[in-house]
């Protein structure tokens, strides 16, 4: 069960830990789901893409996962 810390369902610290509750239940698709969810809330938040590319290589998405580190590298160097 999720737990609400400072923040609210649909934020996007809460959508990034939905990620991981779902990716440990395996729910790949659903984690992907709620990562695109955290990235459209908040984009240049760096830890959604981080959790966006873990799921991107659990589906065998590289092409995905390397986006995602490409635009964390650019949101840092920005």
């Amino acid at each position: 069960e999720l737990k609400i810390y400072g923040d609210a369902p649909g934020s996007s610290f809460f959508l990034i830990r939905e990620v991981q509750r779902k990716m440990r239940d395996k729910d790949f698709a659903g984690a992907l789901h709620s990562a695109n969810r955290a990235i459209n809330r908040t984009p240049s938040l760096p830890a959604a893409h981080f959790i966006r590319a873990e799921v991107n290589l659990s589906l065998g998405d590289l092409t995905g996962a390397e986006e995602d580190i490409a635009h964390i590298n650019n949101l840092l160097n920005d």
